[in-house]
């Protein structure tokens, strides 16, 4: 028997006194098994723990006694659901006296160069962030950071359309408060200054930067304004640029019906033109929960096309991180400390998708919309007491990205994601001497 990724500690802080009451002797529900030429694999969703063991586990009592400790083994009349339940209140609870950073999403801009035809943004006003408002932001930010290190994410729009906004901020706050920076953009925009800037000013530490497809692929769907040149190999120019300063790149590659045979091929080039760059990820973003593609796609060969991509490029995709922790909340819409701050000034919930939906509050003043934070933050549920997946799934009500998915697609999916997560934890426990 091997450990290859341990229990979290605080979890297992939280569960010592239950696991020695509770010595079971069936395969817990939200204990996930695969079986590898050596053995099988053990990935607990609630402690994030995942053992290799032999394929006779249950007949050795060394074993059993490990799994019985560590709630893989528990009585058939143990009520897991009610633990997690009670587990996510807890963890809330530590959460909010142990982590006082703030996550602050930030638009500088709500205007973009490109046109993709499948943008959720397409028809929003093109907003810029003035520099009056920008110098606002950041003692907004200075404010409410209370001198503990902030998390700044830039998007848009294409917030490199609003860089020297982004330098404002950043100048304003430097001296006064610790930071670190994230963003998410079609990386055109980038060149040596900027590059330089955003090591160095923006403090800038992961960047995501979509692909849709090869070359001419990519050019067709982009469709950049104002731009003769060849964007695609600009793009992954800049993206050498930014390895090469040390900044993290996630590349999502966007899957649709009309490049779902091109991004094999888009997938195969990354992996050349990378050779194997630990800074550099891969995610598979399926684009049936746009408006175009509930008109025009098929959800269902969307999904399953995610599913093979993700198989193909796992020893790159973020879908190998496979978690160490139960997921108590959903994104930075249910996050106490988090907000979303738009070129007006004005404070949104959402910090991904449909950017100004709902508002409710400002950068201007102390009010804020209980109500409306309330209702973002409303769970949503459906069969959650049979659903396997539970400690990891955790959706919102009024969500619109993934509103209309059934729970049990969700699910499929979710397993799906965990065990090829599991299979890449094991692959680079063979692959090299193991340090837990």
């Amino acid at each position: 028997m091997f450990v290859i990724q341990k229990a979290n500690s605080i979890i297992s802080q939280l569960l010592a006194g239950i696991t020695r009451k509770n010595v079971g002797s069936i395969l817990g529900r939200y204990c996930l098994c695969e079986k590898v030429p050596d053995g099988v694999l053990l990935y607990h969703q609630v402690t994030g723990e995942l053992c290799l063991v032999a394929y006779d586990f249950m007949e050795s009592n060394d074993m059993r006694q490990h799994l019985q400790k560590h709630l893989f083994l528990v009585p058939k009349e143990f009520d897991e659901k009610k633990l997690v339940d009670e587990l996510r209140t807890l963890l809330r609870m530590l959460s909010k006296k142990q982590s006082q950073q703030r996550t602050y999403t930030i638009l500088p801009t709500l205007a973009c160069n490109a046109r993709c035809f499948y943008c959720f943004e397409a028809g929003s006003p093109p907003i810029y962030m003035s520099t009056t408002t920008a110098i606002d932001v950041a003692r907004y930010i200075l404010d409410t950071s209370h001198g503990v290190e902030a998390k700044l994410r830039w998007f848009g729009g294409e917030p490199m359309l609003g860089a020297d906004r982004i330098e404002l901020i950043c100048q304003t706050i430097s001296d006064k408060l610790p930071y670190q920076s994230e963003m998410i953009s079609n990386g055109l925009l980038f060149n040596e200054h900027w590059i330089e800037r955003a090591l160095n000013s923006w403090h800038l530490k992961t960047i995501q930067i979509t692909l849709d497809g090869t070359e001419d692929v990519y050019n067709r769907v982009k469709n950049y304004r104002d731009y003769e040149g060849n964007a695609f190999r600009r793009v992954i120019d800049n993206i050498h640029a930014l390895l090469n300063v040390g900044i993290k790149v996630i590349v999502p590659l966007n899957l649709g019906e009309h490049n779902k045979d091109d991004l094999v091929l888009l997938g195969s080039y990354l992996k050349d033109e990378f050779s194997n760059n630990d800074l550099l990820d891969i995610a598979i973003n399926p684009l049936f929960n746009t408006t175009y593609y509930k008109e025009h796609g098929n959800e269902y060969r969307s999904r399953e096309r995610a599913y093979q991509l993700r198989k193909e490029f796992s020893n790159y995709s973020e879908y190998s991180i496979l978690p160490n922790h139960l997921k108590i909340n959903s994104c930075f819409a249910d996050q106490d400390l988090a907000c979303v701050i738009n070129p007006l000034g004005d404070l949104c919930i959402c910090g991904t998708h449909y950017i100004g939906d709902v508002v409710y509050g400002s950068i201007y003043s102390t009010k804020i919309d209980e109500a409306k934070l309330a209702g973002m933050r409303k769970r949503r549920t459906g069969d959650c007491d049979n659903c396997k997946i539970y400690p990891q799934c955790y959706r919102l009500q009024q969500c619109k990205q993934d509103k209309g998915i059934t729970c049990s697609t969700m699910a499929t999916e979710m397993e799906q994601n965990l065990r090829l997560a599991m299979l890449m934890k094991y692959r680079q426990y063979l692959s090299k001497p193991y340090k837990n």
